[in-house]
């Protein structure tokens, strides 16, 4: 990858310094001479350097990294910089340490990355997610680099070892990789990784830097990406942790290089569905049915969204226009979760509180949402029944809303909520099937 001169930290550096120093100078338009000379004074007669010489058995990067953490702290990725340029000796040749690690020195890799409580730039967590594909084990963000020296030690004492040179390229094609997946660019796949953003579910960025960088057939890269969008939604409905889903993807990464690329997705599909733990399993279609059909439909706005736009996509086939994912469509409750204004319970006073909770949890069910633009989410809002329906023969051309209007003409009630709740849950089942045999 080519980097500008503009773009190279050693440049930004230099406008820093001389943006500050023109600041400071102008602060006092007055003095300006004066402080001219007394920035030169400083920085040639009061400004010392250290020297630290060392002998032939004393590392230089370590010693440096030692130091450092008295000032500001190095990141995970300073570190293993650190380690490469030492191993490669790169002393005096500026043209192979740009070879080596120029395609890192731009502001994608610097910029932040926030997953769950952790909040790291991009080449950090990129750097992480390569040494899970290399040891097969979980790695604490905080221990990357100690772990990559490790690494590379041990290879040094392989008599068939990687080369520092080899290790070096091996983690530009896989960083090449990771901006393609951060770029949802991945050649047939962008709206799967859309959707594992969606649930953040970054633990499985393992198993694709291996799947894309390792020969793997095209038909098994399909087949591991429909395995893995399958278990992640199906758990997500299900409301399944996902405090176990870093090991599980470790454990799966390590069973697909073990048996070899050209079975992965096999391999995938036979562990994901071996899994007999309640934290771990692949939830299967009558457990999506009993969820669907008997609760609140799990997960945020956004995933709710998702879900319902996979739904659309669906029904939609493969002779219809295509939905452009990128309309800001909206969650919508047919009968509003403020209903109590224009949507009355008719019950008898002796069942009329009960009647009035259970739809307090019916309009909560998948049968109860659609998705319609802002604007028409807003004018619909509260309103009865019937203005909704207008609203929406008028307005939408979205076939889960010709659904509704089709199947519901006089009213929309719990009766209509449980009838569609069963009719989409069975279309979840087909988007995202089931492993075999469940």
């Amino acid at each position: 990858m080519f980097i500008s001169s503009s773009e190279r930290l050693i440049t930004k550096g230099y406008k820093y310094f001389r943006d500050t120093v023109d600041a400071w100078i102008e602060e006092d338009p007055l003095n300006r001479q004066s402080r001219a000379n007394a920035l030169e004074q400083t920085l040639t007669s009061l400004l010392q350097i250290a020297a630290i010489e060392l002998d032939e058995h004393e590392k230089p990067h370590i010693i440096f990294e030692t130091l450092n953490a008295r000032g500001e702290p190095l990141t995970q990725s300073d570190l293993v910089k650190n380690t490469i340029m030492y191993e490669a000796d790169v002393t005096d040749d500026r043209e192979k340490a740009e070879r080596l690690w120029g395609m890192f020195e731009n502001d994608f890799w610097r910029s932040g990355s926030g997953e769950g409580r952790i909040d790291r730039i991009h080449l950090d967590r990129f750097l992480n997610y390569w040494m899970v594909t290399k040891t097969y084990k979980q790695i604490v963000h905080d221990r990357v680099a100690s772990e990559f020296r490790n690494y590379v030690a041990n290879q040094n004492n392989l008599p068939d070892g990687d080369s520092i040179d080899e290790i070096a390229a091996d983690i530009r094609r896989s960083g090449r990789i990771y901006r393609d997946i951060e770029a949802d660019s991945l050649p047939g796949i962008g709206l799967f990784l859309r959707r594992v953003k969606i649930m953040e579910q970054g633990t499985i960025i393992p198993v694709l830097l291996w799947l894309f960088t390792s020969d793997v057939p095209e038909s098994q890269v399909s087949k591991s990406v429909e395995v893995l969008e399958s278990y992640l939604v199906r758990r997500m409905l299900c409301g399944g942790s996902n405090n176990s889903l870093g090991q599980t993807a470790v454990s799966a990464l390590a069973r697909m290089a073990d048996a070899g690329p050209e079975v992965s997705g096999d391999t995938l599909e036979e562990y994901l569905s071996s899994r007999t733990i309640s934290s771990r399993m692949w939830p299967s279609d009558y457990l999506i049915q009993k969820t669907l059909t008997d609760d609140p439909m799990r997960g945020s706005a956004p995933r709710r969204k998702m879900v319902l736009e996979a739904i659309e996509i669906h029904l939609r086939g493969t002779m219809g226009e295509s939905l452009n994912l990128d309309d800001k469509l909206t969650l919508e409750h047919v009968m509003p979760q403020r209903w109590q204004s224009n949507w009355p319970v008719l019950a008898a006073p002796a069942i009329k509180s009960e009647k009035e909770e259970e739809r307090d949890r019916k309009v909560k069910f998948i049968g109860n949402l659609t998705l319609t633009t802002g604007k028409l989410n807003a004018k619909l809002s509260n309103a009865p029944w019937n203005e909704k329906q207008k609203e929406l023969r008028k307005h939408s051309t979205l076939k889960l809303n010709q659904g509704i209007i089709d199947k519901s003409p006089h009213d929309w009630n719990e009766e209509s909520i449980e009838a569609r709740s069963k009719q989409l849950t069975d279309i979840v089942t087909k988007i995202w099937r089931a492993p075999s045999g469940a």
